[in-house]
């Protein structure tokens, strides 16, 4: 997006224009710490004190930065963040929601504004309504029962669905709050992330997943009980819809044609993970958004001009990635793209800063305020199974038990190909194969070679490394390739460039096909759900 400093803000010293932010941002945070401390009490202050001053600095930051030049405009943007951070449903009445749902479609719709300048073209804008009608199409089949992650553990099992209105253990579907709301039953862990923010007496003692709290809270700010669900399906809509917009938005800094651009936009719509996820109200989607959210972010850095205000933006947005998963391959591929184009401040800052969320929510959220860190003496708790998975890798490199590591390497492979959907990787790898060496003085063509290599090669590693607890979770096939999502919508952009160079006028075929594949589910007889989720094969929707 363009540079939004006027004339006026830019004649500004750069520390008076901080003061200014840092006046509204620690103004805003006292006022709402205030008003539920006296009117919510002051355990429901004190936990949503920190993510509420996140939330607060990247609006502020984000409004002073792209609306600078319409400063009406810019000072009543930054209200709507700050009635949600009063709660006025909780502090006041229930009936006060509907303010917080017209807060939060006036913010999406002042992001959507500066991110819609960008497709300043007649055909740019046929993409970007084209994109918003696949993921429409797309959410609009795969709800309730109908979504994959609902059905795919029955469906593991050979079992019809014994789904009834009530939870349903045998076929891990269950009631999301009210009966007509059917979810998968790891939803009953990740809904303590949100009632945390809103319940006092809440004891969220139970659940493996309190660490991954920023989905929940966001949930939090516009749901009540009884509006969750709809309240989620907002929220997972807009952030895949902008996670397309970013690969868009990315392949066009990395000096990409308008056409390719869009068509990788509309292949990353069709995405299976966000297909997957899209009706469950767990942070999966958000995270799987947060890809091409956070390379985004990074190209930014690297090909604007220099701006304090917009960079100290884009490092919190790219930290704020571990409050939603411990997804620690997207942080390693940002700090390594700003190293390589010498941007080593902001590097330092994306690596340290993550570190410094962990350990504030970890120990002051947690500990101080909640009193507990949730069930991690689970088998299933992240620290469990890292725990399976350091000891595995010893054993086996203590015993020399070739076979073994053999058996992991492959299902992490396996698991990284079925999680790209197969022809994500192939696209990737096989644009590194055909570019070789060509392209590496052109800076945008060097960081896009960077870019599919590293983060691809990452995302392998990575399921290689977590093959064991993956066999603990998966035994029948000992894979999980949804957690290998994240370097797919990267990889459409690999896969429209192919597409554009070799089917050329017909590269339009690419997208419907994979529209296509990802619907196939609902006829009943074929579909990639259950390689996707268990990495099996032959094992239909019915």
């Amino acid at each position: 997006m363009e540079k939004g400093h006027s004339s006026s803000i830019a004649m500004l010293p750069a520390g008076a224009f901080g003061l200014l932010n840092g006046g509204v941002i620690a103004g805003f945070a006292l006022v709402q710490f205030l008003w539920l401390h006296f009117l919510a009490g002051p355990r429901i202050a004190l936990i949503n004190l920190y993510p509420a001053i996140f939330l607060i600095a990247v609006w502020t930051l984000f409004v002073t930065t792209y609306y600078a030049d319409r400063i009406l405009v810019r000072n009543l943007l930054l209200l709507p963040v700050l009635v949600l951070c009063l709660r006025l449903q909780v502090t006041w009445f229930q009936g006060m929601q509907v303010l917080n749902w017209a807060m939060c479609l006036v913010m999406v719709a002042a992001v959507a504004y500066r991110f819609a300048r960008i497709f300043d073209t007649r055909v740019g804008k046929i993409f970007l309504l084209l994109a918003g009608v696949v993921v429409l199409t797309n959410a609009a089949h795969h709800t309730g029962l109908d979504s994959p992650y609902t059905y795919t553990f029955r469906v593991l099992n050979e079992q019809p669905s014994g789904y009834t209105g009530v939870d349903n253990n045998s076929t891990w579907e269950c009631a999301y709050e009210r009966p007509q709301y059917p979810v998968h039953c790891d939803a009953r862990h990740f809904v303590a992330s949100e009632r945390i923010f809103t319940e006092a007496d809440f004891d969220p003692s139970y659940s493996v997943l309190l660490q991954r709290f920023l989905h929940g809270y966001v949930n939090s700010l516009a749901g009540m009980e009884g509006t969750r669900w709809w309240v989620n399906l907002g929220v997972n809509f807009t952030f895949w819809f902008f996670a397309c917009v970013c690969v868009y938005r990315i392949s066009r800094l990395l000096k990409q044609s308008e056409n390719t651009s869009g068509m990788a936009m509309l292949c990353c719509a069709s995405g299976l993970g966000f297909i997957d996820m899209f009706a469950q109200p767990s942070p999966y989607l958000m995270a799987y958004a947060y890809a091409p959210i956070v390379i985004w972010a990074t190209l930014e850095m690297i090909f604007r001009e220099p701006d304090r205000v917009r960079t100290t933006l884009f490092v919190l947005i790219i930290s704020s990635v571990v409050m939603v998963y411990d997804a620690y391959q997207l942080i390693l591929v940002s700090v390594l793209l700003l190293l390589i184009n010498k941007k080593r401040f902001e590097a330092g800052a994306v690596f340290l800063l993550p570190l410094v969320f962990t350990l504030l929510w970890k120990y002051f959220s947690l500990d101080m305020v909640l009193g507990t860190r949730g069930e991690i003496s689970n088998d299933t708790s992240t620290g469990s199974l890292l725990k399976l998975d350091v000891e595995s890798w010893l054993l086996i490199v203590k015993l020399l038990n070739f076979p073994q590591f053999a058996q992991f390497a492959g299902n992490g492979i396996l698991t990284y190909l079925y999680g790209n959907v197969i022809i994500g990787a192939l696209a990737a790898w096989g644009y590194l194969f055909i570019s070789g060496r060509k392209g590496w003085d052109v800076p945008e063509q060097k960081n896009l070679l960077v870019l599919l290599f590293t983060f691809n090669l990452l995302m392998m590693a990575a399921m290689i490394f977590v093959a064991p607890h993956m066999m603990l979770l998966s035994p029948s096939s000992g894979m999980q390739p949804r957690m290998a999502f994240y370097t797919y919508p990267i990889n459409m952009i690999a896969l429209a460039i192919l597409a554009s160079r070799w089917l050329r006028q017909y590269a339009w075929i690419m997208p419907l096909m994979l529209l296509i594949v990802a619907n196939i589910n609902l006829s009943g007889w074929a579909s990639l759900d259950m390689l996707f989720d268990y990495g099996r094969i032959g094992m239909f929707w019915k």
